[in-house]
């Protein structure tokens, strides 16, 4: 006498394993957690960025002006384009008002 299992016994228990599967997914919402996870490398960013102007603050002695480095009336974009000034994406962009530029 042969001990195995049979056809039906197989079909039930990776009906059973689909049907855990299927519920722990749900429970635990993988897209909740990458979600969390961007969010979390969003606020890690912003901390660093925070670091990097407290530290030039802190070594020009209070005398950095960010218009040392941009000028004014105009909106900084970064878009992906080989041009620097986004030629393709212009057309897109919304209109500035009247003495702005991008």
């Amino acid at each position: 006498m042969n001990k195995s299992f049979t056809l039906v016994e197989l079909l039930v228990v990776l009906a059973l394993i689909a049907i855990l599967a299927t519920v722990l997914i749900v429970v635990i919402k993988p897209a909740d957690i990458f979600k969390r996870g961007r969010d979390n490398q969003r606020t890690s960013d912003l901390k660093n960025l925070e670091k990097i102007f407290d530290l030039i603050l802190f070594e020009t002695q209070g005398t950095f002006s960010e218009l040392q480095y941009a000028s004014s009336n105009v909106v900084y974009i970064s878009l992906p384009d080989t041009s620097s000034t986004c030629g393709q994406w212009i057309s897109q962009l919304p209109q500035l008002p009247s003495g702005w530029s991008y």
